[in-house]
Formats: structure tokens, sequence, C-alpha cells
């Protein structure tokens, strides 16, 4: 838990709990949700708060008490500017305290699953697979706000696939206002509908089918039966026709103007974009890194409660739960250990986490400094505090129209998750304002 005081200055708080104040040796009242801050030498009270909790306050020029049965009794007298309590009329015993890293915050959680909805984190709760107290009072999420949009449902639902790769729904999306940083407008997603286990791909290349029917098929021993889609000339081509004629794969096209026919796919695309609006509102990094967070959001679907199956589709696909350790907050600033470089150097560099990797065990960070993307193992996470402290602490992030360079870090370190690494001075850089609505153009 972070708090952040008048002047600006973040603090960290490492338990939270109930203090009691016992008043003229008789009277005691209880004070919640405190919490313990080393690093702060003063405790403080709120008086608005002590307000909200039902106390009657009387203040004075130089005093301030509390009611109680009519009777007023000496809490604290002014002195510089501040009400200082007595403390020799006061008696103060801590109970209740508990820390709080004991389990994650719903707050950085909901960062972490790309913005999926309580009721889908809820559901990863109560199956066991998150330990989360504060999900009932998760505040309202300003990047979802901004990122997602309402429509009215789909009426209606098919009948979900006996087996596995018995249907595969798909469909192109694009182009985008804003090209990845590949030069990429456009994508495709494939999803399974017995699992709703689904794939992204960038471009919209008959090629990526190819690629996605023989991982799959070599994978789960089954054969795509079906594939169903909309009416777009990528899937009315001679040569995806013959060519799943060729394998005995059955077409299925919606009719024309009839896009909830292939509903699976309409919302699998409407909530990737839903995801990368809300990730993207939030972080400084620039608009042509929407592949990566659309590669994030479709991993995190496939490891989150679907509306549509009673598991997780990782579990019906893997026949094993998912491992939720290693999600990070999508940008958030890590640490990054450096491979090369003379032996004075810093040991490590301030980057941003920017995905998963699907070939190798690490995580795709992107250095602003160098203006690469690579893969590495070990890092320092930097989540408490991001996403709400990032825009006013960072440097923004400018971007780069040459493509980044790629390489691989080859340690075999797991990851280091803390927040306890100070963090670094402020460049002198000039910052210019970010393009925050970037994504108001994501329609086709």
């Amino acid at each position: 838990m972070v708090l952040r005081l008048g002047d600006g200055k973040a603090v960290a708080a490492e338990a939270v709990g109930s203090l009691s104040l016992v008043i003229s040796n008789r009277i005691r009242i209880e004070l919640k949700d405190c919490f313990y801050v080393p690093s702060m030498i003063k405790n403080i009270i709120s008086i608005p708060l002590l307000g909200s909790d039902g106390f009657k306050i009387l203040i004075n020029k130089s005093c301030f008490y509390l009611m109680i049965d009519d009777e007023h009794h000496l809490l604290g007298t002014l002195m510089n500017g501040l009400y200082i309590l007595q403390q020799s009329n006061l008696i103060i015993i801590a109970q209740h305290k508990y820390k709080v890293d004991d389990h994650e915050n719903a707050q950085i959680w909901h960062a972490r699953l790309g913005h999926i909805s309580k009721d889908r984190i809820r559901k990863l709760v109560d199956s066991k697979n998150l330990e989360i107290d504060d999900l009932d009072h998760l505040p309202t999420c300003e990047s979802c706000l901004k990122g997602k949009m309402t429509k009215k449902p789909f009426v209606g639902q098919n009948a979900i696939a006996y087996g596995l790769l018995d249907l595969v729904h798909t469909g192109v999306y694009g182009p985008l206002s804003t090209p990845a940083r590949g030069g990429f407008s456009y994508f495709i997603t494939f999803t399974d509908d017995h699992s709703r286990y689904g794939y992204v791909y960038k471009s919209e290349a008959f090629g990526r089918f190819k690629e996605y029917r023989l991982e799959v098929e070599n994978q789960t021993g089954r054969k795509i039966k079906v594939l169903r889609s909309d009416r777009g000339g990528e899937y009315l081509s001679g040569e995806l026709i013959d060519y799943l004629k060729e394998n005995g794969i059955l077409s299925q096209w919606t009719p024309p103007g009839m896009p909830p026919l292939n509903g699976a796919t309409e919302r699998r695309n409407r909530t990737l974009l839903d995801m990368v609006r809300s990730t993207m509102s939030f972080t400084e990094l620039p608009p042509s890194f929407w592949d990566y967070v659309l590669e994030t959001a479709a991993k995190l679907l496939n490891i989150a409660p679907s509306k549509t199956v009673p598991q997780m589709p990782y579990e019906i696909r893997h026949s094993k739960p998912a491992s939720y350790k290693y999600l990070r907050v999508w940008s958030s600033p890590a640490y990054v250990k450096r491979l090369v470089g003379d032996k004075l150097d810093s040991r490590s560099s301030l980057c941003r986490f920017i995905g998963y990797t699907k070939e190798t065990a690490g995580y795709y960070f992107y250095n602003p400094a160098e203006q690469k993307i690579f893969v590495s193992r070990n890092a320092v996470f930097l989540e408490k505090g991001f996403p709400s402290d990032s825009r006013r602490d960072e440097v923004l992030i400018e971007e780069s129209s040459e493509e980044p360079q790629h390489d691989s870090t080859t340690s075999f370190e797991p990851p280091i998750h803390t927040d306890g690494i100070p963090v670094l001075r402020r460049p002198t850089r000039e910052s210019r304002v970010p393009k925050r609505y970037g994504f108001v153009g994501l329609t086709s």
C-alpha cells in the first residue's frame, strides 16, 4: 500500500490494523484501518475521519476535544499549526494488525489480469486460484472507464462444440489507425468453441491459419473439423478454400450483415480491444505498442474465467490449472540485469515490462534509453504505486521511428518481485505531453 503525502512524496505502509485510545484512563475508543508506516516519525490522526466514524469533535483556538456523553475530553493542543495529542492523557493499544503484503490487493490483480471484470476475478478467488482480501472494495477503475464501451449483449447462444477443435471461430480486425512497431495494422483471432481457448496473430495473412492449425493439432492430437468466419475476402479466397477442402475442414460463413452468428469472434475481438484500450490508457508508452498489449490480453483471457464454459479455457485445453504467480502489471517499471558493460557501470537498467514470452521462460522488456526490446528473466518489478504514480514520476517515453532490436538473455535466475528498490532520480530531459487517447481510432 502506497500513501502520498502533502508534498507529493510517496511512502509505503507495511501493515494495517486497529488502534485503541484510552482517554483519562477510563474511556476507550477504537480507530480502524490505521496504517503502519515505519518511515514516518510522527503519528497522524484525521479529524474528518473521526467525524465520519461517528465521533463528535469540538475545536477552539488552542485545543480540540472529544465529546462523549456531553463531557469534554482533551485530545490535543495547537502547536505550530497542528493539534498535538496529549500523550499523558492517552493510552495507545495496537491490535488486529496484519501485513499489507499478506495478499496482493485487488487493484494490483485487476491490472495484472488486463482489467477483466470483477465477476471474473471473483471466480478466480472462489476457485482458490487467487487470494485477494479486498475484492469487495475494488475502486472504480479509471482505465476501464476510458477503455471499455457498453454494448447490448448478443441474444441467444449456440450449443458448445463437443470436443476440442470440433469448431474454431476466426475473424480479422483492422486496419487500426496506429500501426504496430513492426508495421502491422491488422490482427486475426482463432478461438476454439469447446474450450474458448484463443490465439491472436498480427496480420491477416492466410499463412497464420496454417501456423495455428499445425500448432494446435500437434499439441492436442485432435483435428480441426469446422472453421467459422464472416464473409471477408480473406476467407473467400480460393487459396484458403482449396486448403480447407484438401485437409477435410468444413467452412461455415455467416450471412452478410449478421455478425452475431459469429458471436464468439465478435465477443473475443471486442473484449481484446477493451483490454487494450484500458491498459494503454494508463501507460506512457506510445500507441504503437498495442500489439504487445494485444498478445498479453489474449494470454490473460485464456487463464481467466469464461461466461460460456464452466472451467478456465486453459484448464480445458491443458487439463491442469493455470499459474498466476508470474503475472505482472503491463508497462510497470522494472530493473533488469544488464548482460554486458564496464565493471563500474550500473548492473541493471530501468525498463518497462511489455509482455510474456512464448518460446522461452521470461518477460519482454522495453529499454527506453536504448530503444530496444529484449527478453530477460532477471528483473525486479516495481508495481506498488503503479499506475497511479507513474505519470508524475516517470519521464515520458517517446516513440522511435526505428524498429527495435531483439535479443534474449540466457540466465536461469527466476524473476524477483519486490518493491524495496529506491526509485532513480528523475532525469532532466524535457518531457512532452503524451497522446493518452491515441486509441480512439481503434475502429475498423
